[in-house]
């Protein structure tokens, strides 16, 4: 994880990855700056309803809490991980097996369409034209 040199750089990095992950969340709340330690953090609802209080420093990506109040029966409890992670995906996988669910999907979906773009091989077993 790049150390951050400033308040910007940080609120930068963290929203941006909080919106390449709305395919595999509810929500999130836009992060709040802390500069003494700097750091930033956010409320990001899961697809299963708990609420994960996460934040981003030097050392990665934490979460500090969750919430499971509005979790929807039946859904694993999602359990604090105690190490940080370089990613955000890291920290999210660890927490929530909705938003592993909905990350798989989203890369398939995303394999399919490459597949469909590509031109189909030439047929194998004729001899080069020389």
């Amino acid at each position: 994880m790049p150390g951050f040199t400033s308040a910007d750089e940080l609120l930068n990095e963290f929203a941006t990855e909080l919106r390449q992950h709305t395919y595999g969340i509810s929500s999130f709340t836009q992060p709040k700056v802390t500069l003494s330690p700097l750091r930033a953090e956010s409320v990001v609802t899961l697809l299963d309803g708990a609420a994960v209080r996460v934040e981003l420093s030097g050392r990665g990506y934490a979460a500090l809490a969750i919430n499971q109040a509005n979790v929807v029966p039946g859904n694993q409890a999602a359990v604090v991980p105690s190490e940080a992670f370089e990613l955000l995906t890291g920290l999210l996988m660890a927490v929530s097996p909705g938003f592993q669910r909905a990350m798989h999907s989203h890369l398939y979906s995303k394999l399919l369409a490459l597949s469909d773009s590509e031109p189909a091989p030439e047929p194998s077993g004729s001899d080069p034209v020389i």
